[in-house]
């Protein structure tokens, strides 16, 4: 009977482990350029001038390889698809902790950055040594943020979400979240077929700016973003806040700029560098997004180069010196 037992617990113990290692592969496999994103953030200590940071209008919106001959600086796009605030301040410790700090972060926002977070990452930072500034985090999300945890078997694959295995299933295919001919440099990913245009009008009107309100999350945010600006000022990075362009009416484009730019100032104190873009009526047309909220190839390369005479025009002086 002891036996019989022992052999089932070890079969299953192994079948556990060939399991884990398949989905491991299929995970890495999706978003293999997801994680060679974080292995140059957690796990690399190169020097970068200028530090994007932001969601994934960030990650497939704006790129180095534009950004970088233009500006005459050395730039990574360090933005996560569904980071938030209290996620952006995590990536940005954890960056500073292996880099030397650059001269510039651009920092990506608009009100869905502003929500209360329910940290999908998480399952791609299991895979990474845990500092303490990923419980940190964890507990402003409001989870368990027991350090034995990271020590249980399998632990990671309680993260896992219905959109997280699917696309674990097809990285056991061999797809990846980039597909056949994507273009991959410097934290920056821009897929082949990221060429469709919005060309119904009505599909503009289902990106809806998020309004401010006094909820706890908002204040939260609020609070992070003074710290992520107290980070900046310690150790010497000049901070930019980009509201990026979105397809929605005059009118609502409008009103989500001056609600912002009013959240910003309010939360910061001192100087801060506000590039809006969501006013912008050549950017804001549906004909450069792939979806509400993403911009498609030819989107990501104008408004690359336009940040990037923005920022030129901006600080020129500087430049100069």
């Amino acid at each position: 009977m002891i036996k019989r037992a022992a052999y089932i617990i070890l079969t299953s113990a192994v079948l556990c482990f060939v399991a884990a290692k398949v989905f491991d592969h299929g995970l890495k496999k999706y978003y293999q350029y997801t994680f060679k994103k974080l292995d140059h953030i957690l796990t690399n200590n190169e020097h970068h001038d200028v530090l994007l940071l932001g969601n994934s209008f960030m990650y497939y919106g704006i790129n180095p390889a534009v950004i970088d001959p233009a500006t005459g600086y050395n730039s990574f796009n360090a933005g996560l698809g569904g980071a938030e605030l209290p996620e952006l301040k995590f990536l940005l410790d954890s960056y500073l902790k292996q880099h030397t700090p650059p001269r510039y972060l651009f920092l990506q926002l608009h009100y869905s950055s502003l929500d209360h977070s329910n940290l999908e990452n998480l399952v791609y930072y299991s895979y990474y040594k845990w500092g303490p500034e990923l419980p940190a985090l964890m507990k402003l999300n409001g989870m368990d943020t027991a350090y034995l945890r990271r020590f249980v078997p399998f632990n990671r694959f309680t993260y896992f979400n219905d959109y997280i295995r699917t696309k674990t299933i097809h990285g056991m295919l061999g797809n990846d979240q980039g597909g056949p001919g994507c273009f991959y440099y410097k934290g920056f990913l821009k897929r082949k077929a990221d060429t469709t245009v919005l060309f119904s009008a009505l599909k503009t009107e289902t990106a809806v700016s998020k309004t401010p309100s006094a909820d706890s999350s908002l204040k939260r945010s609020k609070i992070i973003l003074k710290e992520i600006y107290d980070k900046c000022m310690k150790s010497g990075i000049q901070l930019v806040i980009i509201h990026p362009p979105q397809p929605l009416t005059k009118e609502k484009r409008e009103k989500a700029s001056s609600l912002f730019s009013e959240l910003v100032r309010s939360a910061l104190p001192g100087k801060t560098t506000l590039l809006d873009y969501s006013t912008d009526s050549t950017l804001c047309q549906p004909a450069f997004f792939l979806d509400e909220t993403h911009l498609n190839k030819k989107g990501s390369e104008v408004f690359s180069l336009r940040v990037a005479q923005d920022f030129n025009n901006t600080f020129q002086t500087e430049k100069d010196k």
